[in-house]
């Protein structure tokens, strides 16, 4: 069985199983060896400055984890996952050989999972939005780019995605793995490294976006974004294909395309992802049990909620409204 429990227990638990390994200048890099109920391993954080931080997790796990993450203020994260896996309810699941970007902002009431006895090794770093954009805003020519929705900071939690691990970058995170420098040299190597990184997951990203960017008129890219905000304002009472094209002025089949090239899915994908996901936040939130959050986003049978519910997240939905102690 799952063990479910908040951000606060968790750090709480490792706070009081962590024994300090080394301490190398105190301010630059600390080491811990942790054992708890939850597993165990080595937690290495390296302050390259005040606004970057770089985190190795070299851990097995115990018991299948269910992290409850409330609403929070969230600095810019590359994370790399090189062994193991998660899944993380606003992006999906991530595995071995993956990594995930997340922007800054105000972050969203989430929920990442860790499968039991598993093995992982990741690295994280994590760099202040407004640091970012001082170092990027020189070169930005316009805000239609990858690089502008990480640094702007008055877009809140607005970029989530996760990219496959290419050998070039596989070779920069083994390079910091196996970086055998000490003190300040090994503090210029590392910040090099991660820029490094940081320059190829935008490249990265900057591919993929032009990959997937819509081929429609702008004109009918707005209606299928007014379509999606009546699907969000209506989601227990959503409008049929053909209501909601009237409504936003385009045809049936436009509808359809609009919402595969602007979303990646269907017009019912979206609903049900949309359904899913605030039903998600009432029972993290703890408003409501599970049969409540179902009739609220829309779904008449709570065994169709629960398999859809289950399908997307991986977990149960009754999971979340029991918090085991541990």
């Amino acid at each position: 069985m799952a063990i479910v429990i908040s951000l606060d227990q968790y750090w709480e638990l490792m706070q009081e199983a962590a024994v300090l390994q080394h301490s190398i200048n105190s301010n630059f890099e600390k080491s811990w060896q942790y054992s708890f109920q939850l597993g165990h391993g080595i937690e290495k954080e390296i302050w390259i400055n005040p606004h970057i931080s770089l985190s190795i997790t070299n851990y097995r796990s115990k018991n299948a984890l269910v992290l409850k993450l409330p609403e929070r203020k969230h600095c810019l994260e590359f994370c790399f996952y090189l062994q193991g896996s998660c899944q993380i309810s606003s992006l999906g699941e991530v595995k071995a050989g993956e990594s995930f970007v997340f922007s800054g902002g105000i972050a969203p009431q989430d929920c990442l999972q860790h499968p039991e006895r598993e093995k992982r090794l990741i690295i994280s770093i994590h760099m202040g939005v407004d640091y970012f954009n001082r170092l990027i805003s020189p070169f930005l020519s316009t805000k239609n780019s990858i690089a502008y929705r990480l640094s702007s900071p008055t877009e809140d939690w607005v970029y989530r995605k996760s990219l496959p691990i290419n050998p070039v970058i596989q070779l920069v995170l083994q390079q910091i793995l196996n970086c055998q420098y000490q003190g300040v040299t090994k503090q210029l190597y590392l910040e090099g490294k991660i820029l490094e990184l940081i320059s190829l997951q935008i490249d990265q990203l900057d591919q993929t976006h032009r990959k997937s960017s819509p081929k429609l008129p702008n004109k009918d890219i707005d209606c299928i974004y007014e379509a999606s905000e009546i699907l969000l304002q209506r989601l227990s009472t959503p409008p049929s294909l053909t209501e909601l094209a009237k409504l936003v002025g385009i045809n049936d089949r436009k509808l359809k395309q609009g919402f595969r090239e602007v979303f990646g899915t269907t017009v019912f994908g979206y609903l049900r992802d949309r359904r899913l996901e605030q039903a998600q936040e009432l029972l993290l939130s703890g408003q409501m049990q599970v049969k409540d959050a179902a009739k609220t986003v829309g779904y008449a049978s709570p065994t169709s909620f629960n398999t859809a519910f289950r399908k997307k997240f991986g977990i149960a939905p009754s999971l979340y409204c029991t918090q085991k102690q541990i």
